[in-house]
């Protein structure tokens, strides 16, 4: 065991954050554990953790918490602690705004500023400065700032001038009452030099205003001929440049400054003058450049002494390139001088970085001038043509030279782009350097690759760019083969030579790891070339030979590939193989998915069997069919009913393929759908009679009915492809992530379907609708080819029978175009989309809904006549493996929607119109990826209703999108018997809402201290008043009470209660931790508080001792209610009820189970409260004569007392006998309360005596302990 004595064991969970875990209070918890820890290394360990939990649990109530509990350390712990207390701040910069009470924070951690250890201040001062965000405008803040700058420590001046610097770019005020303090010290001779050249980079935030800016700037320019050196130079000419930027008005005099100091010796000095210049050609105040001062930096440029220097001068120029207006005017002004120094830049080829550099400012000028079309650029691209092999030679066989390369690559795509001609020479002279017999660095051959694939894409485009050909003539009308396109991708003509390569190198023995990428892009390449084309048996050769020496994930890969491009016969050779391979059940029944999936679509192109393809595979040229085409059609419907099944049975909770499932349903049914067209020609010889078929277009008042079945079949092959055309319409707003490839070919899928139909709608009715609108003609090779199969079945569309309205015909004609369209459609092969098999990004909606349940099986249950509060809080999470997300989630839209799922009582039908369906919506903008709502739902008296919200996302571009989780719940609501309710009618305010309640989701965690103290407890929730409505409930928010509630609270209290409680009890509900103190507000006022306790059921006082059996009460805790109540302004409007249940609910949790039940006393002259608790399940436990002192008089009381978590009340035989017997007597006694006034009277009366006697009789026979 020696090897062990060194090792430290955690005192932490180490997957306390995982995936499965649901609860934030348990990791609370677990980090509480820490931080109560006597070793400074846990609690450090635990101080560490916190920003994971904010990333994990954004919410506002546990953030706020948390920081309270870090300031608390941060005051009374060590400077190591306070130092991580920082780290934390700093690296939650995102969750700052949660703080709801930063004020608190800021008071307690700002404690340490009179502390005489200047470590501890300048660790104050940086974490002030950390969280400036949300405090820029606190005086005595600016304050200590001010005064900390003075202090002779030089660790705390540090941090006063970083706290300076961050407060200066949050508050206007602050920056320009610091200006002149900061020019002092920077003029002041007692300062030392290093601390100068901290002081100075403050000043580039004080940009607030344009007097400020002029300023500073002047201050800047004269502290330059004052302080020479180098490294006060070059601050200052930062800081001028950071305030010229910003604020724009002085970009003109900055670019003068630093023309004269290109001049300077000073190697570093010209560096920085040159990334200033750099830095003010961006695109914020490039606009603002004067025209003499484009030219005045190109003269500049023998200046430069080295490399170095020249590739910032053409970062500058290339910079300048990409603004129109610049770059205009470098063609028609500047153009020889340009040309002179990039071929003087080009023609040092031991310098490779700025022969690039200068390669991509004339690429750049020349893509301008092509594209725009301002003037001839034929002499800029002889010079880019004449270097540029020589340049992609050099820099590909040197394995340091990669990014140049890709610049090299990069801005000759860009070339092609605007000339096709350029592109054509381009293609042959990278595809002659990827042919070489030389090994070139893996990296190198990539990006090699990755540019053909680029070429190849562009040029793809334009092969299947839509044309404006017209429609066939008779003699073609029945043509299904594809038009000769009217232009060729130049990558066809070096098929042989690519495919040379990957025989290359998927045969290479030498570090076969990384030639793998390159095979997996020359694949791709070689099926992105030939997509649309039937794939020679060279091709196929090659791909059987990676085949058998390339592994399992690089064959998936280019499988993939082939799917995505519609080359299936390949794709299902390759998932076949591998699919026999993989020990995954998961991924086997994938890949067979796959594998059936691209056998269906052989059959559909090519009108044979995969097996027998594989047997027979054609050397050059398409087979004939050999299948007729409904069985293809058949045969392919079946295999994706097939492949839906494997897809089901590969799918599991955490990898649900829900978009995989439903686009082979939606493919599957298309398929259908195009039988049943095909079907409908047999459908035409059944033909009634000529006089019974005018009898019937007759009678029917529809003249194409004479033609028989065949209408009625047709117009239901219109609703099938409009159900299909539905279906995609769904699947594309459910798609939130998907890529823009999957989104464009959905929408062509959907107005393939649209015109297919359209098509069909115009046989087979008198008057069709308007043709549907192509939205998109589709940006990528493969959308861009589905797209021009659409173009056909248009041009397809103009061999129909050109009728009058009223003298329409469906004739064998008419039909023959149908399956014409459907070969088309067939023939065309089906391209994957990249959605299916990648995720390029993830967006998640976690949801947290209150009210629950306490169990899954129970309703959540509800007083009748009242209104449900429910509050929904979110977060959002985002993946992504690209730079650049798709789209981002501007807001989110919350539907929800309460049903009635039994009917209602035949005493309250035709009372009132009421509505059982209600549907509330509202949307809410996420901030820092958190979001929180709530709705006011009106219930109706008696039955369940299901409860479903609904989540929906709309993008920054305002498109609404039908993703997110749901939630549902069942609502069940209690019949009054003492009262008749009528059932609430929801207001216009209450169906548009737009605000939120507090975030109550979670509450912070208590301690169990000793009783209150005293027991003088009353509850305040009279219900005598008139019901008042509250003006808007979306304003009424839920939190905690805080020492600065104090005064508010005990003026409440005094007003509602007639018991005098003493100073310290208010001072103890505010402060302290030991009581659940919570408080409705509205409108900035407390409205409406509770006040419990939780303490070990042995330290109750003797009179309530009975409430638990013996057994249980030994290690069980108890729920004590101090106070309730609610502003007679706002009773009747469930206040006191959300009270309530947030007790509830914070009390029967997990961590909470101990708690076995809630008590407490109320007077028993206080009707009102006694009848709300009832109401909510709280029993009578006993009776306590003169327990409360009013005003020098005993007053008696009740206790009432329910039971959670499992708690229970001791039992005994007679136990059932006496609580039957009660309320029987409370049932009929609130019966005679109805009959009238002295019927009240004497009810109340009755009640009373109920109660005591109950007490008395459980007394007698021992039931109470």
């Amino acid at each position: 065991m020696a090897h062990l004595t060194g090792t430290r064991v955690s005192m932490f969970n180490e997957s306390f954050l995982n995936d499965n875990e649901h609860d934030s209070n348990a990791v609370l918890m677990e980090l509480d554990k820490g931080l109560r820890s006597a070793k400074q290394g846990i609690q450090c360990e635990a101080i560490v953790r916190f920003p994971r939990l904010f990333e994990k649990y954004p919410f506002p109530i546990l953030i706020n918490s948390s920081f309270i509990k870090l300031a608390e350390f941060f005051v009374s712990g060590s400077n190591l602690l306070r130092f991580w207390v920082l780290r934390v701040c700093q690296q939650s910069e995102n969750h700052l705004d949660k703080i709801l009470n930063i004020d608190n924070f800021v008071r307690r951690i700002f404690m340490v500023m009179h502390s005489n250890d200047p470590v501890a201040r300048a660790l104050l001062l940086r974490t002030l400065g950390a969280v400036s965000r949300v405090i820029p405008e606190k005086p005595q803040v600016h304050h200590a700032i001010r005064r900390a700058l003075d202090s002779h420590d030089t660790v705390e001046v540090e941090a006063a001038i970083y706290a300076s610097s961050c407060f200066a770019a949050q508050s206007s005020s602050f920056a320009i009452s610091m200006c002149a303090k900061i020019s002092d010290m920077i003029e002041s001779l007692q300062v030392p030099v290093p601390m100068k050249l901290l002081l100075i980079p403050v000043l580039r935030h004080m940009h607030h205003d344009a007097n400020t800016a002029a300023l500073v700037s002047k201050l800047c320019l004269e502290l330059l001929p004052k302080y020479p050196a180098q490294s006060f130079v070059v601050a200052i000419i930062n800081t001028l440049t950071q305030l010229s930027s910003r604020t724009l008005v002085g970009v003109p005099g900055q670019l003068n400054v630093l023309l004269d100091f290109m001049e300077d010796l000073r190697t570093p000095v010209r560096i920085q003058v040159l990334r200033s210049f750099n830095e003010l050609a961006g695109k914020q105040s490039v606009n603002a450049w004067p025209k003499p001062a484009i030219g005045a930096l190109i003269s500049k440029f023998n200046l430069c002494k080295n490399g170095a220097e020249q590739f910032l001068f053409l970062s500058i120029l290339l910079k300048l390139s990409e603004c129109p207006l610049t770059c205009q005017q470098l063609l028609l002004e500047h153009r020889e001088a340009l040309l002179r120094l990039c071929v003087q830049c080009i023609s040092k080829l031991d310098d490779y970085t700025t022969a690039t550099q200068a390669m991509a400012v004339l690429s750049a000028l020349a893509a301008f001038g092509l594209k725009k079309q301002v003037t001839p650029v034929d002499d800029i691209l002889d010079v880019v043509n004449l270097h540029m092999e020589g340049v992609l030679l050099c820099t590909a066989r040197r394995a340091e030279c990669t990014r140049d390369l890709r610049r090299v690559l990069t801005f000759g795509i860009r070339i092609t782009q605007a000339n096709a001609e350029f592109g054509a020479d381009f293609i042959e002279m990278v595809a002659n350097t990827l042919g070489d017999n030389v090994v070139y660095p893996p990296a190198n051959a990539q990006l090699i690759c990755e540019a053909l694939v680029g070429l190849c894409e562009h040029f793809q485009l334009r092969k299947y760019a839509f044309s404006t050909a017209e429609g066939l003539d008779d003699g073609a009308a029945m043509e299904t083969d594809e038009p000769v396109p009217p232009k060729v991708n130049p990558l066809l003509a070096q098929l042989p030579l690519i495919l040379y390569k990957l025989n290359k190198v998927a045969g290479s023995d030498d570090e076969p790891e990384q030639q793998l990428r390159t095979v997996e892009i020359l694949s791709a390449l070689v099926c992105q070339t030939t997509m649309g084309c039937y794939l020679p048996q060279q091709v196929v050769q090659c791909f059987e030979i990676c085949i058998e020496r390339v592994n399992c994930w690089t064959l998936y890969r280019i499988a993939r590939t082939a799917s995505r491009y519609g080359h299936h016969y390949v794709a299902a050779h390759i998932y076949s193989k591998v699919s026999q391979i993989v020990i995954s059940d998961h991924m086997h029944y994938f890949l067979v998915a796959l594998s059936q999936i691209s056998q269906a679509e052989c059959i559909l192109n090519y009108g044979l069997e995969y097996a027998y393809m594989r047997d027979n595979y054609a050397p050059t040229e398409a087979p004939e069919p050999l299948l007729p085409l409904m069985k293809r059609l058949e045969m392919a419907s079946n295999l994706y009913q097939q492949a839906l099944a494997s897809m089901r049975a590969c799918s599991s909770p955490q990898h649900p393929c829900s978009f995989q499932l439903e686009y082979l349903k939606i493919r599957a049914q298309f398929l259908q759908t195009l039988h049943l067209a095909v079907t409908v020609k047999n459908a035409q010889v059944i033909v009634p009679p000529p006089a019974i078929a005018g009898s019937l277009a007759q009678n029917s008042r529809d003249y194409l009915q004479k033609f028989g079945h065949v209408t009625n079949q047709l117009r239901k092959l219109v609703k099938a492809l409009k159900a299909c055309e539905e279906t995609y319409a769904r699947l594309y707003k459910s798609s939130f992530d998907a890529d823009n490839v999957t989104l464009e070919f959905l929408e062509v899928a959907e107005f393939q379907c649209a015109l297919l139909s359209h098509i069909i709608e115009s046989i087979c009715y008198a008057t069709p609708p308007e043709p549907p609108v192509f939205l998109t003609t589709g940006n990528h090779p493969e959308t861009r080819y589905f797209a021009a199969s659409c173009q056909r079945m248009e041009q397809m569309q103009k061999n129909l029978p050109q009728e009058l309205p009223n003298a329409k015909t469906i004739s064998n004609r008419h039909l023959d175009v149908i399956i014409a369209l459907i070969e088309i459609i067939t023939k065309t092969p089906h391209c994957l989309p990249r959605y299916f098999f990648q995720i390029l990004q993830s967006t998640q909606i976690k949801l947290s809904v209150s009210p629950q349940p306490r169990s899954a099986s129970e309703p959540v249950i509800v007083q009748s006549g009242s209104n449900l509060v429910i509050k929904v809080e979110g977060v959002l999470q985002h993946f992504s493996k690209q730079q650049k997300h798709f789209r981002r989630v501007d807001s989110v839209q919350l539907s929800l929607t309460s049903q009635l799922m039994t009917p209602r009582p035949g005493n309250e039908l035709g009372k009132m119109p009421s509505n059982d369906t209600v549907t509330l919506n509202q949307i809410v903008k996420p901030q820092r990826d958190f979001l929180s709502g709530s709705f006011l739902l009106p219930i109706s008296s008696g039955g369940q209703f299901q409860v479903t919200l609904e989540t929906f996302v709309i993008d920054e571009h305002g498109i609404t999108w039908c993703t997110g989780p749901k939630s549902s719940m069942v609502v069940r609501v209690l019949d009054d018997p003492t009262k008749p309710a009528a059932a609430p009618v929801a207001s216009t305010s209450q169906a548009q809402q737009s605000s939120s309640f507090g975030s109550m989701a979670q509450f912070t965690l208590y301690n169990k201290h000793s009783a209150p103290p005293n027991n003088d407890t009353l509850t305040r929730v009279d219900c005598d008043c008139e019901h008042v409505p509250l003006c808007s409930i979306n304003d009424v928010q839920l939190r905690f009470l805080v020492p600065d509630d104090l005064t508010e609270v005990r003026t409440l209290c005094q007003e509602w209660f007639p018991i005098d409680y003493p100073l310290s009890w208010y001072e103890d509900i505010t402060s302290s931790t030991r009581f659940f103190a919570l408080a409705a507000v509205y409108n900035l006022a407390i409205i409406g508080l509770i006040v419990a306790e939780i303490k070990p059921y042995r330290n109750v006082n003797k009179e309530d001792k009975g409430i638990l059996p013996d057994s249980m009460g030994r290690s069980a805790d108890v729920g004590y209610i101090l106070s309730l109540g609610v502003h007679r302004s706002h009773r009747r409007n469930g206040i006191g009820s959300l009270l309530l249940d947030a007790l509830m609910n914070h009390l029967t949790t997990v961590e909470r189970h101990a708690v076995k039940a809630i008590f407490l006393h109320t007077l028993t002259t206080n009707q009102p409260a006694i009848f709300f608790y009832e109401k909510r399940r709280f029993t009578l436990h006993s009776f306590l004569p003169y327990y409360y002192n009013i005003r020098g008089k005993g007053k008696d009381g009740f206790t009432y007392v329910t039971y959670i978590n499992g708690g229970h009340p001791p039992w005994t035989l007679l136990y059932p006998f006496t609580i039957c017997l009660y309320y029987h007597f409370k049932h009929y006694a609130s019966k005679l309360r109805h009959t009238g006034s002295l019927c009240v009277w004497v009810s109340s009366r009755v009640q009373h005596v109920v109660r005591w006697f109950y007490h008395k009789l459980l007394t007698r026979f021992n039931v109470i302990e």
